[in-house]
């Protein structure tokens, strides 16, 4: 199914399983980790998972103009109008081990204290 987002930057609309109607609360359960395209990905970017099929790859590969992107990237606003209408009731961020560097396919594990 799709969902509408009103107010997106870049963003328009995003598809989703229609399964996803069925539930009326949703926790997610990230690992703390740093990302080779974004910042730090925690729980905003873990919804990612709920999306359908190629949609994950598709915000990846936005292409806009400067003038609209005002220096961000464009993963990093897609994920934000994404988070307008695709949002866990409960985070619980695993931090017992984080990574740092070039996540998520060349990062270091990091323990917590160390």
């Amino acid at each position: 199914m799709e969902i509408t987002i009103p107010r997106g930057k870049i963003l328009k609309k995003i598809r989703v399983p229609t399964i996803l109607k069925a539930f009326s609360f949703i926790i997610s359960i990230p690992v703390m980790k740093t990302h080779m395209h974004t910042a730090v990905t925690l729980s905003i970017k873990n919804m990612k998972g709920l999306l359908w099929r190629r949609e994950k790859a598709r915000l990846h590969q936005l292409r806009c103009g400067p003038r609209l992107m005002q220096g961000y990237k464009e993963l990093d606003m897609a994920i934000s109008d994404m988070a307008t209408v695709l949002f866990p009731h409960l985070v619980i961020i695993d931090g017992t081990v984080g990574m740092e560097g070039m996540g998520p396919a060349y990062g270091k594990k990091k323990a917590m204290g160390s």
